[in-house]
């Protein structure tokens, strides 16, 4: 009782703080397209607001718990190899994120998440886990997760980068089939072509 007590009442705070960093996005660049060697597990990039919310929300105690899970869930990510099944399908996405190159992209991400989790036994998770994917079901099923959680203010849509998955079907493919490799680092266009 006393945690939704207060979290309720960080709820108005929370909200100021996205929207202060949603007008502080506005002048932020494109984030910086590096080679990231998804296979070895690196860190993904994620952009300096989102870095800022991620500590917010890991600042408040009873937040903390409700909204990370594993290396991946949750916003931002720590990098290293997943916990579980389900934190693997999380870096997926996270991973499919960092490559889009429009937000229509990060929509299909979202689906074939719900869709890759709700196909996850959960009787392969622990009870935290179970839980933790309940939520996720939950929150993408919800109209705010088309706004919160995607830079739609950081230079979308970016037609011009390269990206590893030019079409929706690829981004369905790499997070629903476990089979599925990782995808290798798209190099950068040339300023010469």
């Amino acid at each position: 009782m006393l945690g939704e007590t207060l979290l309720i009442r960080s709820l108005p705070f929370l909200g100021a703080m996205a929207v202060a960093m949603g007008f502080s996005s506005c002048a932020s660049v494109d984030p910086p397209k590096v080679a990231v060697d998804y296979e070895n597990y690196e860190k993904i990039p994620i952009l300096p607001t989102s870095k800022v919310y991620r500590h917010l929300l890991k600042a408040i105690p009873i937040v903390r718990g409700q909204v990370f899970y594993g290396r991946y869930g949750g916003f931002g990510n720590k990098g290293g190899e997943p916990i579980d099944s389900l934190d693997d399908l999380f870096r997926k996405h996270d991973i499919v994120y960092y490559e889009a190159n429009h937000y229509g992209a990060m929509v299909t991400a979202d689906q074939a998440l719900v869709n890759a989790v709700w196909d996850l036994d959960p009787t392969v998770l622990d009870r935290k886990g179970r839980r933790f994917r309940e939520k996720t079901l939950i929150y993408f099923g919800s109209p705010s997760s088309l706004v919160v959680g995607k830079p739609v203010t950081s230079g979308w849509p970016r037609p011009e980068r390269p990206t590893a998955f030019p079409n929706p079907d690829s981004i369905r493919k790499f997070m629903t089939d476990p089979a599925e490799k990782f995808p290798k680092p798209v190099e950068p266009l040339s300023d010469g072509n």
